[in-house]
């Protein structure tokens, strides 16, 4: 009864640490780092003095937060919301 008992427990740990696991390796994997070109009006200047590393596809700041990134906007034509990569 007790070896039935200890390995229900082992595959219960295991079990919970291969979702944590999972789960962090899925939120690396989601959302890729890539360069984007925050101005969308005037743009003096050369245009590295534009480019930011965001969060690809993340568009509110909610999920940006909880992915480590810093909620930026820049305005236009009109106002742009990304998660820029710490």
């Amino acid at each position: 009864m007790k070896r039935i008992i200890f390995t229900m427990v082992v595959i219960i740990i295991l079990s919970a640490g291969l979702i944590v696991f999972n789960n962090s390796q899925q939120k690396e994997q989601t959302h890729p780092i890539i360069e984007h070109f925050a101005c969308s009006d005037y743009c003096p200047g050369p245009a590295k003095d534009y480019t930011i590393m965001i969060y690809e596809g993340i568009r509110d700041e909610k999920t940006c937060l909880e992915i480590g990134g810093e909620p930026y906007t820049y305005t236009g034509w009109g106002t742009t919301f990304v998660c820029k990569a710490k």
